[in-house]
């Protein structure tokens, strides 16, 4: 939007009246200290990342025209022969004049592309901010500022917008991002270009920027032109439209945390989405993703979860590092953590601790002794510690015969779903056999085989005392 239309004043082109341009010029000014007042309440060291273009060399004189202490970041990427130099020379040359302290560092990146095995782009961005940071902590600098303006802005919208995305991805490029601050996102390149002619402020031309082949270059040299013949304020209405979704954003987060706060319930190291917060909620996939993303799940993910939440419990989801199950209550969320295969051979009293967490105290008794009672104690006869205790987690086909029953078998998956446990809970139960019959249910139930028959001078108690979750 041209803030100046009902003034009459022309911004956009070389026909400023003498009035016009003195209140532009205050007008940019004015718009970059109120915005790095509101990215820096507080002050601070920047640091800027300048690599001669346009866009970034703009964003130094503002900055040295602003009062904040500075410095200047620039990387060769040794890329362009004698053109990357020449950037070089150029920041060099003005971060001199200005007085500005000035860093520079060359990078053979084409050698650290091949050893790492990546693209030159990917490989540019990591050399990039790691030096950065280095700068950051070695020097003392409170933020890094990147020259980002309102087109890149557009042009990130359209480039994931062109690639399928959801709401994140159409957020354009966000003004701070932990110690980033993007203080030229309020300015279109026009605006850039004025300043630039205005205050005679030197800057180089990446001839790789005028090239079509790469996405964004396509989108900006051929796509952005046939939208600015259906509207020549398409920028500044793209960028318009972007706050307004970021308000959009703002407030799903808000939603999201209220969500979050009566249905996410937090156990330990795991979580449960309660299966009543997801029935009969409109968009109930694009909340997950919200909720999911950081875990490492998907869309893809999300649409599934939806349907699993609504069938039978069992089924298991993956990301890379965390899995979700759903059970009777909804949906639970870990940390991957890989096999529990958790074999451990008891014969002699101890304390043995279980690799899915708790442990198991085994002790000896008189008969006369007092005995705890509960689901978490069991006692056995000597024999059954003579003949060795396995201790493991639950598999295909096994079956207790629990006290109580008569002798009849129940299958360990039925009992394990009486209790309405979950996919992880039931693999961290401790199965007890021993002459390869189970004999307790640590926690749960306790079998017939090698229970008491009374008139034992001696007994063993199993104690199971399992992992408590903070």
């Amino acid at each position: 939007m041209n803030p100046f239309n009902n003034l009459g004043v022309k911004t956009y082109g070389l026909g400023y009246s003498r009035s016009g341009l003195r209140i532009y010029n205050n007008y940019m000014v004015a718009k970059f200290r109120n915005q790095l007042e509101n990215y820096l309440p507080h002050g601070g060291k920047v640091l800027l990342a300048v690599s001669g273009g346009l866009d970034s060399m703009v964003m130094l004189r503002m900055f040295a025209d602003s009062g904040y202490e500075i410095g200047v970041a620039h990387c060769n990427f040794s890329l362009r022969g004698e053109e990357s130099d020449g950037d070089a020379e150029c920041v060099k040359n003005e971060s001199n004049k200005l007085g500005v302290p000035y860093f520079q560092k060359v990078f053979d990146t084409k050698k650290e592309a091949e050893r790492l095995g990546e693209g030159i782009q990917l490989t540019a961005r990591t050399l990039r901010y790691d030096w950065f940071n280095e700068l950051l902590e070695k020097e003392g600098f409170d933020f890094l500022a990147t020259a980002h303006h309102m087109n890149d802005s557009v042009e990130t919208f359209l480039y994931n917008f062109t690639k399928g995305t959801g709401l994140p991805g159409l957020l354009g490029v966000p003004g701070l991002q932990g110690k980033i601050i993007r203080p030229l996102l309020n300015y279109t390149r026009a605006e850039l270009e004025y300043y630039a002619t205005r205050y005679q402020v030197p800057f180089r031309t990446d001839s790789s920027n005028l090239d079509d082949k790469y996405s964004r270059n396509a989108i900006r040299l051929n796509a952005i032109p046939i939208f600015e013949r259906i509207n020549k304020s398409f920028i500044e209405s793209g960028g318009r439209t972007i706050g307004r979704l970021n308000d959009t954003a703002d407030l799903i987060s808000h939603f999201i945390n209220d969500w979050k706060n009566r249905f996410f319930i937090s156990r330990g190291e795991s979580f449960l989405i309660k299966k009543e917060g997801l029935q009969k909620l409109p968009g109930g996939n694009i909340l997950l993703y919200q909720l999911l993303s950081g875990y490492g799940f998907n869309y893809s993910h999300c649409d599934d979860l939806i349907e699993v939440a609504k069938g039978i419990s069992g089924k298991r989801i993956s990301s890379s590092t965390h899995e979700i199950v759903s059970s009777n209550e909804g949906l639970v969320l870990r940390k991957i953590q890989g096999t529990q295969d958790f074999n451990i051979e008891i014969k002699e009293v101890g304390t043995y601790h279980l690799t899915q967490g708790g442990q198991l105290i085994v002790s000896v008794l008189g008969d006369c002794d007092n005995r705890k009672k509960g689901r978490n104690i069991i006692y056995v006869s000597p024999r059954t510690l003579d003949s060795g205790i396995m201790v493991r987690k639950r598999a295909d086909g096994d079956f207790l015969r629990p006290l109580g029953m008569k002798g009849a078998k129940k299958k360990l998956k039925k009992l394990l779903n009486d209790f309405k446990l979950n996919q992880f809970e039931k693999d961290a139960v401790p199965i007890l056999e021993s002459q390869g019959k189970i004999f307790w249910v640590a926690g749960l139930r306790q079998g017939i085989p090698f229970s008491l028959k009374g008139g034992e001078e001696k007994i063993i108690s199993i104690e199971y005392i399992p992992e408590v979750n903070p």
